[in-house]
């Protein structure tokens, strides 16, 4: 089995680790699609406010990449359909209720008597389609395209993140099922990454191989997979899924129905019982963390990991479409009396800033305050403690922050999405934002053809 080490990245000391048992969250009331999940994507709506949905019914179809549908992940009312600015598209969301699901094969149907064909179909119909995903560009990927490779990620370094051993456990029968019918469904290599947790690997096809990546984050990312077992460029594409898709995968073929359930975890400072719980794709995240915050603490809640992931506002309050956890931390204002002057054996720096970068603390307290104003990029060597990919990030930052496509796709920004620059836009001095940058430079490149 392969086996490679990064040495470079970053495991932040956050307080909040999810136990590893698994739980049934609270109800939700209400379940969303976000449109930011979607990169590029532009609905044709086929439902309108009021109706009644089943699940795994059909909701929208994108205009750009014809044949890609969008489906319920739980049957009910269309409560609401927002848009923002110039018309964007922001969420669609449901009243969940009793209803019946769509049928889409007989359960318990066998992936290679149904055949590499009718797979890609069942995928489509259902809205499983939209599991995967493209690098370059991170988008779904057309109907008729053929990868190089598939990528099952089957991991989580994410700060706080959720333990896939105990989460493909859970679901394991679904999780081998899908696994079978994803290598009949393609004739390239599968590679499965994990993090050497996952057992009985070597039985589920030839074509599919697994790698263990061990290390700090971003270990876990599919971008890192894909850079150091099978790297793209312009003109070679691969495909990546998470493993709960692959447990969504096996579970339509057991039951021959959409399967939306997926385990999260709750993790991070605020929460009253750091857990792994049972819900939907979609799920209201304030209706999932009813009763799970800690009495007088006025936490952030966060769809993903609080190094990428959305804040869980009105419009977008929703478990994003390939989210597996739910972070909060505390709300900071970024002030503090006589600062400059503390020791901060209460904070946590990757610069040795403070006395914590010497202590070394297993546990350090975080929020939500950045600790200064927007600033020029400096080379002072903290983006190379944190990035493990083969270019040098300190160029290829100025190049996304100034503009020049050519030399950022030079420096391989074509292997990369909005997450990968994640802990360089957390360690930055400059207080910037590389992931909005980065998606400017993918959009102008695509555009520009």
């Amino acid at each position: 089995m392969r086996r490679i080490t990064l040495d470079k990245g970053l495991d932040l000391p956050i307080d909040g680790a999810p136990d590893a048992s698994i739980s049934k969250a609270a109800a939700v009331e209400h379940v969303a699609l976000i449109g930011d999940d979607y990169i590029g994507m532009k609905p044709t709506m086929l439902v309108a406010v009021g109706d009644q949905v089943a699940c795994g019914q059909p909701l929208f179809s994108d205009k750009k990449n014809e044949g890609v549908v969008f489906t319920a992940p739980a049957g009910g009312e269309v409560l609401a359909i927002n848009r923002g600015a110039k018309r964007k598209f922001e969420s669609l969301v449901i009243r969940v209720s009793e209803s019946d699901s769509v049928s889409f094969c007989e359960p318990g149907s066998d992936p290679h008597s149904l055949g590499p064909e009718k797979l890609r179909r069942l995928l489509i119909d259902s809205g499983l389609w939209t599991a995967l995903r493209t690098r370059p560009y991170g988008k779904i990927p057309r109907i008729d395209s053929e990868p190089a490779s598939l990528f099952v990620t089957a991991m989580d370094s994410s700060p706080v993140g959720s333990s896939m051993r105990v989460i493909i456990e859970h679901r394991k029968d679904d999780f081998y099922l899908g696994m079978k019918a994803l290598a009949t469904l393609v004739s390239i290599p599968i590679y499965l990454c994990h993090a050497g947790d996952l057992n009985d690997l070597d039985t589920i096809a030839d074509q599919v191989e697994p790698v263990v990546f061990e290390g700090p984050h971003p270990s876990g990312l599919p971008s890192t997979h894909i850079h150091f077992v099978d790297p793209v460029n312009e003109t070679k594409t691969v495909w990546h899924l998470g493993a709960q898709d692959v447990c969504a995968l096996g579970g339509l073929l057991r039951t021959g129905a959409l399967v939306s359930e997926r385990v999260v975890a709750l993790g991070g400072p605020c929460f009253e019982s750091p857990r792994h719980v049972e819900t939907i794709v979609g799920a209201s995240i304030a209706e999932l963390c009813r009763s799970e915050l800690k009495e007088g603490v006025e936490g952030r809640l966060v769809s993903g990991s609080i190094l990428d992931g959305r804040q869980a506002n009105e419009l977008h309050g929703f478990l994003g479409r390939y989210h597996q956890l739910v972070s909060c931390l505390p709300e900071g204002d970024g002030r503090q009396l006589f600062g400059w002057l503390r020791l901060g054996n209460d904070r946590f720096s990757v610069s040795r800033a403070f006395l914590t970068a010497f202590t070394k603390p297993d546990k350090v307290p975080f929020n939500t305050a950045v600790w200064g104003g927007n600033r020029a990029i400096y080379p002072l060597g903290t983006y190379e403690k944190v990035m493990p990919l083969d270019f040098v990030p300190i160029y290829f930052l100025k190049s996304l922050a100034s503009g020049n496509t050519e030399k950022a796709k030079e420096l391989g920004c074509l292997e990369l999405i909005e997450e990968d620059l994640a802990l360089c836009s957390y360690v930055d001095p400059g207080k910037n934002d590389f992931g909005p940058m980065l998606r400017q430079t993918l959009t102008s490149i695509e555009e520009e053809g």
